[in-house]
């Protein structure tokens, strides 16, 4: 099957759930996506185990940016060995919402086998807040293994006094 015939049939699949009313909910609320279907998680996450793990449509799906269930889709069907510290820095540089970058942690990054390198360079100071936020929320995955590399990470974090990233960085720092 072509990536189109693909892309069609997922798109399906979301017209299938479309929920209007959280999608309205979704809208008023501020959500950045031209396209809302109002799906649930629990309802991506069964498109995804029948999709299966594929690298090319996950790549198809994140850059249908203006659909929000194609982005979350994207996080659930990449193959965390092809996915790359580059492409990290790469997805979190094209965030618009931090639901998305919540699930792009949960469901991707924390996956990762070099979840640590990628926390490393999200949580770097040259990147956006957005990116640094990300990074904070895959490095809760480290909390049990690498906990002086987590804690340095949110400890430089607070001292740049951001809005968006000093709750995260005083959650993981609750860890301690």
């Amino acid at each position: 099957m072509d990536m189109q015939q693909e892309m069609a049939g997922i798109k399906r699949q979301f017209f299938t759930y479309r929920n209007g009313v959280v999608a309205d909910v979704m809208r008023r609320g501020g959500s950045p996506y031209r396209m809302i279907f109002g799906l649930t998680l629990p309802q991506i996450s069964a498109i995804a185990e029948r999709t299966g793990i594929d690298d090319r449509l996950s790549r198809a799906l994140w850059a249908d940016s203006e659909v929000r269930e194609s982005q979350i889709l994207a996080t659930m069907v990449a193959d965390t060995g092809l996915f790359t510290v580059d492409d990290a820095v790469d997805w979190t540089s094209q965030l618009r919402s931090t639901e998305i970058a919540d699930i792009l942690s949960l469901k991707l990054l924390r996956r990762m086998p070099c979840v640590d390198a990628v926390v490393m360079r999200l949580c770097d100071g040259g990147m956006s807040a957005m990116q640094r936020y990300t990074g904070l929320r895959a490095a809760f995955a480290l909390t049990g293994t690498q906990p002086d590399m987590v804690a340095g990470v949110a400890r430089r974090e607070l001292e740049r006094d951001e809005p968006l990233t000093a709750a995260v960085a005083r959650q993981l720092l609750a860890n301690f």
